[in-house]
């Protein structure tokens, strides 16, 4: 094996002492030689391993509402808002490929639905420059096109066998809002503000996963679309080239299986602070400067289940971190203008799949601290020039695999970014 390897160098990393900066790799010049990889006669083409990969959706969108707004007086304090609703149809026509009788075929997809959606937005002013804000409302997130195509796809990449569907009839992200939040301008440029907020998250789109064999699949794919992925004719196992399928007993390979289904939500809640300070009243050039800052509390709890409807864990909404918070310094004269701004982001869960993650509870990012600047100056009426700054600290990506165990699963560091650019108005 040596004769199909070489070595490559990593240089000017920052790593610790010690760390190794070269490994060995693969050859692929030699070992296309030697294995003929490229050579269809050993390792045939066929359409099953890519016939997901092209598709449509189209989507046509119509709407009306109706609002009543209102300004007038509650016992003598301003009192203000709307209240309205909308009415939305959806309709998508979605176009895949599946294999069906060995044959590539169009598959279609059709589906409609329809949502009212009726909002309250209201103020009430106790007195000058304080604000009591509530809000009520119903909210449509639409899915994903690219989850609403109707075709069936079976891959197998290095050691890894997976299936996974579309689903066109996948219904929007349906919640149900309430907001109060209570606002005090103290001064000029000047604010604090504490909110609250409610949301009931009625259905949300989720990839739930399942492994199993070929025969145990819960799509009712044809054994074709699984021998095509493994490089074989027909439904004929015996005829399968792919290394993997071959060591792993063809028929008895594991697959994963992957689809994207509505999901029953669960309450969201949390609170929110707001700062914003210009210090107007410091001396001549500092007043103007300023301060901004907010806290964010957010927690969602929600089940998480595989393709046969197992609870796999109860955690939070992915991609939602409980805690984030962020402060800004700022400069602006109206002519240069220069802030600097830190974002903390708490842990939150990327993926929650045991099956297809070495049986891990879940896959996490860790928590990050990003700082980044920027700065402009306006030459005249016509050119500004600007400057920014993006991850000064080099903060790194950090995700871990395993909640509790919290194993290293990819570290990313990208370094620091900078923009120089010059804008022009007329």
């Amino acid at each position: 094996m040596s004769s199909l390897v070489g070595t490559i160098s990593m240089k000017g990393i920052d790593v610790p002492a010690g760390a190794d900066t070269s490994w060995f790799a693969l050859d692929f010049g030699k070992a296309s030689d030697l294995l003929h990889i490229w050579d269809t006669s050993v390792y045939p083409v066929t359409a099953g391993p890519g016939y997901s990969n092209s598709g449509t959706v189209r989507e046509n969108d119509y709407g009306g509402w109706l609002q009543a707004n209102w300004d007038t007086e509650l016992y003598g304090m301003s009192f203000r808002g709307d209240v309205g609703g909308r009415y939305v149809q959806t309709e998508s026509v979605s176009l895949g490929y599946s294999l069906i009788n060995s044959v590539v075929t169009p598959v279609q997809g059709h589906y409609v639905y329809r949502d009212f959606l009726p909002s309250l937005n209201a103020v009430l002013e106790p007195w000058e420059n304080f604000l009591v804000r509530f809000n009520a409302g119903f909210a449509m997130s639409r899915p994903n096109m690219s989850s609403m195509l109707p075709t069936g796809s079976v891959t197998v990449s290095g050691s890894n066998a997976t299936a996974s569907v579309g689903n066109p009839r996948l219904m929007p992200t349906r919640s149900k809002n309430l907001d109060l939040a209570f606002e005090w301008y103290y001064g000029k440029g000047s604010l604090i503000s504490l909110a609250g907020f409610w949301k009931h998250i009625d259905t949300f789109t989720q990839s739930r996963q399942t492994t199993g064999t070929a025969a145990a699949n819960p799509f009712g794919l044809e054994t074709a679309a699984f021998v095509s992925a493994c490089g074989g004719t027909g439904s004929d196992w015996t005829t399968i080239t792919t290394p993997y399928c071959v060591n792993n007993g063809g028929a008895n390979v594991n697959w994963t299986y992957t689809a994207t289904v509505n999901a029953r939500g669960a309450p969201l809640y949390g609170a929110e602070i707001n700062w914003q300070q210009q210090l107007s009243f410091l001396a001549h050039p500092f007043d103007n400067f300023g301060l901004l800052g907010n806290f964010t509390y957010v927690q969602a709890q929600q089940s998480y289940f595989n393709t046969n409807g197992t609870l796999i864990m109860t955690e939070d909404l992915t991609n939602l971190s409980r805690i984030s918070y962020n402060a800004t310094v700022y400069y602006d004269d109206t002519v240069f203008q220069a802030r600097v701004t830190a974002a903390y982001r708490g842990h939150y869960l990327i993926n929650s799949n045991i099956a297809s993650n070495n049986n891990n509870f879940g896959i996490y990012s860790k928590p990050s601290l990003n700082i980044d600047a920027s700065a402009s100056y306006k030459v005249d009426d016509n050119f500004m020039l600007t400057l920014d700054a993006l991850n000064l600290t080099n903060q790194a990506s950090n995700i871990i695999a395993d909640k509790f165990a919290q194993r290293a699963y990819q570290y990313h560091q990208t370094g620091s970014v900078f923009y120089l650019g010059v804008k022009y108005t007329y």
